[in-house]
């Protein structure tokens, strides 16, 4: 099956977004390791931006995203059906962080919309038809079910009704008196 450009274009962003997020990690981590083996003195670094630096399981946190980003990014050029499944659960994370970020006084307005505009755009049937997501509704045939009638079922006459036919009796219906 051919990818449609959206996919395409997902598949893209979400490794673009792999990458700001290993590169973010990148330069969280070097100023700290710096530091730590001596090849850069303490004093270099602003009291301010040590202080604003984010404990190390944030930065595991966001390195395990990136990761994920990056798998996932290009399992969905390569049209893997669990990858749709990474892509939701990795925007889900997303936006919920970026909620966070929003009531903390940080709105990252393009996050947001990025990850809704995935998430909506992933949820579509022609998408999740193309990641085998679609079940169609079959009988024991194959040939698929007959649509449910909107209308219930007439019932069907049990015994002779008076002045019909007995060969018509099976369809007519007994009104109530």
């Amino acid at each position: 099956m051919k990818r449609p450009r959206g996919v395409t274009i997902i598949g893209v962003l979400m490794f673009i977004q792999g990458l700001i997020a290993a590169l973010l990690v990148g330069v969280l981590v070097a100023p700290t390791l710096a530091v730590g083996v001596g090849a850069l003195p303490p004093i270099l670094l602003p009291v301010s931006a040590l202080d604003t630096l984010p404990g190390p399981l944030a930065v595991g946190a966001q390195a395990v995203l990136g990761v994920l980003a990056l798998v996932g990014g290009i399992a969905i050029l390569q049209l893997r059906p669990w990858a749709w499944f990474v892509a939701m659960v990795l925007q889900g994370i997303t936006l919920v962080a970026n909620l966070v970020s929003y009531f903390q006084g940080h709105p990252p307005y393009l996050s947001l919309l990025l990850a809704v505009v995935i998430v909506f755009y992933l949820n579509a049937r022609a998408i999740r038809q193309v990641f085998d997501l679609v079940q169609l509704h079959t009988d024991s045939t194959g040939l698929g079910a007959a649509p449910a009638s909107p209308l219930p079922s007439a019932p069907v006459a049990t015994e002779p009704v008076h002045g019909v036919a007995p060969e018509r009796a099976a369809s007519a219906v007994k009104e109530p008196c």
